[in-house]
């Protein structure tokens, strides 16, 4: 193996390991706000506040962020809405 393809392989593990570690992170603060829901005394009002949050990260139009980005962060704020709604079904049953 010559050093380029060395150094190529060192950057794709380094790579990897950052992507582990993030998807940790993001897990345990995923966890974290699924308990806050749960424990939340007034979900309509987190719900009225959520949709606030959406609606002015959409209007930021993400600056400087790839479609990638934007789309997942659209996909994980629309999961975090559906969570929401549900603990307001559940409260209003």
């Amino acid at each position: 193996m010559d050093d380029v393809t060395a150094e190529l392989l060192q950057r794709i593990e380094r790579c990897e390991r950052e992507v582990q570690v993030s998807r940790g992170y993001i897990k345990g603060l995923e966890y974290g706000l699924l308990a806050v829901i749960a424990a939340s005394p007034e979900p309509e009002r987190l719900l009225v506040l959520w949709r606030q949050v959406v609606d002015a990260y959409v209007e930021s139009d993400a600056a400087g962020e790839s479609k990638m980005h934007h789309l997942a962060t659209r996909q994980a704020m629309d999961v975090v809405g559906d969570h929401i709604r549900a603990a307001v079904r559940k409260r209003k049953h």
